[in-house]
C-alpha cells in the first residue's frame, strides 16, 4: 500500500510517529488458527501495548503564505 498522498499536486508523506510501548502481564487464554481451520488453545501472559499517531507531512510553506 502506497503510503504517500497528493495535496495540491505535491507529495506527502505519512509517518507513525510511537507515543509509548509497554508490556501489561495479565493471564488468559487465546486461540491461534492452524492449517486446516484447525485452532490451537493457548495460555498468554503477557501484551505488548504501543500507542502513537499517523503524521502527514507535506509542504505547508504555501499554506502559510496564504494566511498571512
Amino acid at each position: 500500500m502506497d503510503e504517500s498522498c497528493g495535496d495540491g499536486g505535491k507529495t506527502t508523506k505519512k509517518i507513525y510517529v510511537e507515543i509509548v510501548e509497554f508490556t501489561t502481564f495479565a493471564k488468559f487464554w487465546t486461540f491461534e488458527t492452524l492449517l486446516n481451520n484447525a485452532r490451537e488453545k493457548r495460555l498468554v501472559d503477557h501484551i505488548k501495548v504501543s500507542a502513537g499517531v499517523y503524521l502527514d507531512m507535506g509542504n505547508t510553506k504555501d499554506f502559510i503564505n496564504k494566511n498571512e
